[in-house]
């Protein structure tokens, strides 16, 4: 009976990787259209330090932590995809100068999407 219900659920839910990819989409546009990427990137970091630090004591994540680490792992991911697609765009290049480069969502769809309707 317990095993209905809990495939009833995750049937529901979308399951572990419906949440995680929902949780990555959202800390990706969060990441990017706040510009918290310093304290995210500073974040993350600190994270790693931690898992690997513990990891040599032989100490690993439950879930949650493999799940909040995941996330920012994948986050950091999408990020770097999407200022390597963004890289090279002039307009964007001269909005966003400097060496920490995330372009904002709302500035690519201004400038690229809108244009086109």
């Amino acid at each position: 009976m317990e095993a209905t219900r809990r495939r009833q659920h995750l049937g529901a839910t979308g399951g572990p990787g419906a949440q995680l990819g929902a949780s990555f989409l959202q800390a990706r546009y969060l990441v990017t259209e706040g510009q918290i990427f310093i304290l995210f990137i500073f974040t993350f970091f600190a994270m790693l330090a931690l898992v690997l630090h513990q990891k040599r004591k032989r100490l690993f994540l439950d879930s949650n932590g493999l799940f909040l680490f995941s996330s920012f792992a994948l986050t950091l991911l999408l990020v770097a995809l999407w200022v390597a697609w963004l890289w090279n765009d002039p307009v964007l290049r001269k909005k966003y100068p400097g060496v920490i480069y995330v372009p904002e969502p709302w500035a690519f769809y201004t400038l690229h999407v809108s244009s086109r309707h």
